[in-house]
């Protein structure tokens, strides 16, 4: 087999995913909330900004979290985000399944800040970036619900 068989077969094979409507490409446009003002966040002091004062200068947070040592942890967060996706989605030889892999846009992640309180309600720490990265050392205070067991769990 050539260099342009192979070419001509891999072509012909797209060409009939693509017709079998098996290929959709997509433009999608998301806004979610508005970033922070800069000004805002770089006005609060550590050890002095208390929890009314971040409040009253960022407005409401999207995200809040009770902390195991009785403190807060308030997020901020936005998106702006657009691009292509496509997805491919294939018959299975089987039992009426189908199989589909969706290459989403990687710009679909919401940006934002966590700021971190103390039991006195005094700032303790800001963090910004995205929120799945920030937020992942956030641990929320375990419910009442799942008790002495869901505290021990890391």
């Amino acid at each position: 087999m050539t260099a342009h068989s192979t070419w001509a077969a891999a072509a012909g094979a797209a060409l009939t995913l693509i017709l079998s409507g098996c290929v959709q490409l997509r433009f999608e446009r998301d806004l979610r909330l508005e970033p922070l003002p800069k000004q805002a966040l770089e006005s609060l002091a550590i050890g002095r900004t208390d929890f009314s004062t971040a409040l009253a200068q960022l407005g409401p947070p999207v995200f809040c979290w009770e902390l195991p040592d009785e403190g807060l942890a308030l997020a901020w967060g936005w998106l702006r985000s657009d691009g292509w996706q496509m997805r491919v989605a294939l018959p299975s030889t089987g039992h009426g399944e189908s199989i589909y892999v969706d290459y989403g846009s990687a710009a679909e992640r919401m940006r934002g800040a966590v700021l971190l309180f103390d039991r006195e309600l005094v700032l303790t720490q800001v963090r910004e970036g995205l929120l799945r990265d920030i937020a992942k050392d956030v641990r929320p205070r375990p419910s009442a619900d799942h008790g002495e067991e869901a505290a021990r769990k890391p």
